[in-house]
């Protein structure tokens, strides 16, 4: 798992946290510090710099099961 700065220098443009349900995904901005969360129809902003307290952080088309 990663935070959100390491997978976007990987090149994953949507992920979320492992507990999240499976239509919620973060997805980075092109430019600045800020990522849109999506979840059930809604778009909220968030830092990227507040997300990157977590180091959970998986690409959103990852099984939590596998």
């Amino acid at each position: 798992m990663a935070t959100v700065s390491d997978l976007i220098e990987q090149g994953v443009l949507r992920m979320r946290l492992p507990h999240w349900n499976a239509t919620a995904y973060l997805e980075p901005r092109d430019i600045g510090p800020w990522a849109d969360l999506y979840d059930v129809g809604t778009q909220t902003p968030v830092l990227i710099g507040q997300c990157d307290l977590d180091d959970r952080w998986i690409p959103a088309d990852v099984d939590v099961d596998e």
